[in-house]
């Protein structure tokens, strides 16, 4: 939960441009093949990632990923055999030259997953600038969405546990997440449930009450186990109503 309210936070500090881009590439990264992937996640001490997601990919995701030439070349399958898989990849998004260049050191020198992305705004940076080793997507400057895959790089070698703790994050941060999801929704129909008993039983009691089967509705609620607090102007409203009704009854009876 600790954690929830932290990547909140985090996400409520980011600009519109910021965020738009970090959707924009969620969903570029999905639709090749990463599964799952997720955001804020940890790679290492005082490192987390914007986005992270695995993927064993597919020929044709991986061609979608530029991993892999066209079918008629004739290293094809044998590049294709040759990736690694699982693949891991992680996702910086940098909106603003300030931004890209005050983590420039401490995150853009090192290389820990297998993709390593760097997502900017078009025409951000120059491209002496872009850092070693990272594949570019570049960003429309008014929705964020991707337009293009400025720069195409190796895919890496990662020490094995290296990717297990890349993994590892990004499936503590999917649990953290369906984790919440999950209890709410069950609290939700738990509420749902506990209201509609409630009800039924406090027709049942008033119904019991109108049949003379109890002295005052106070009664029956009671004898009902009804938690439910009906106000006292709702009560005073269904006695004359009840002594209306056997009002009635009696002069049909005389």
């Amino acid at each position: 939960m600790a954690e929830s309210q932290e990547t909140s936070r985090a996400d409520a500090n980011k600009s519109p441009l910021t965020r738009a881009m970090t959707v924009a590439a969620v969903s570029y990264l999905a639709l090749r093949g990463f599964k799952p992937v997720e955001t804020e996640v940890p790679v290492m001490r005082r490192w987390t990632a914007d986005i992270a997601g695995v993927c064993v990919p597919t020929r044709t995701e991986a061609q979608k990923l530029k991993l892999l030439p066209r079918r008629h070349h004739p290293q094809y399958e044998t590049i294709y055999q040759d990736l690694p898989v699982p693949m891991t990849t992680i996702v910086e998004v940098k909106a603003t030259r300030a931004d890209f260049f005050k983590d420039r050191q401490r995150k853009f020198e090192r290389l820990p997953a297998h993709l390593c992305y760097l997502s900017v705004p078009r025409g951000l940076l120059a491209r002496d600038e872009w850092p070693v080793g990272w594949f570019v997507l570049e960003h429309n400057r008014k929705d964020g969405s991707v337009n293009r895959l400025a720069r195409q790089c190796e895919v890496r070698q990662v020490e094995a546990e290296t990717s297990l703790w890349l993994v590892h994050g990004i499936a503590v941060r999917r649990h953290n997440r369906t984790h919440g999801q999950f209890f709410r929704e069950m609290a939700r129909q738990i509420n749902q449930q506990t209201g509609i008993h409630r009800i039924d039983a406090a027709l049942r009691a008033v119904t019991h009450w109108l049949n003379g089967k109890y002295e005052s509705l106070e009664e029956a609620l009671a004898m009902g186990a009804v938690r439910t607090r009906i106000p006292k102007r709702t009560i005073s409203e269904l006695e004359a109503a009840k002594a209306a009704v056997h009002r009635c009854v009696k002069r049909e009876a005389g």
